[in-house]
């Protein structure tokens, strides 16, 4: 059996960070991971993140939560799209 860990995450506010990208994903699950993707030279948020959880169970609770979808982050509205990438997890 595969189960799928990782989340790419965008249409993320320029300004959120990466404790706000894990504050909002946190609620689903243990988040072994966590980044918001930065322009090299700026800095600035390029708009996406990663998200790798500890289990499948909360990569299925974020897919299942129209929430997860829209969600108030501090005083930033952030839009998100989630897709699951291909890093998967074998289970014995």
């Amino acid at each position: 059996m595969t189960f799928v860990l990782k989340m790419f995450i965008g249409g993320l506010s320029w300004n959120t960070n990466d404790s706000m990208l894990y504050h909002h994903f946190s609620k689903f699950g243990e988040v072994v991971e966590h980044c918001v993707m930065r322009d090299a030279a700026t800095q600035r948020s390029r708009g996406f993140g990663f998200v790798k959880f500890a289990d499948a169970d909360a990569v299925e609770r974020v897919s299942k939560d129209p929430a997860s979808r829209l969600s108030y982050c501090g005083l930033l509205l952030m839009q998100i799209g989630v897709h699951f990438i291909s890093e998967l997890f074998i289970k014995p």
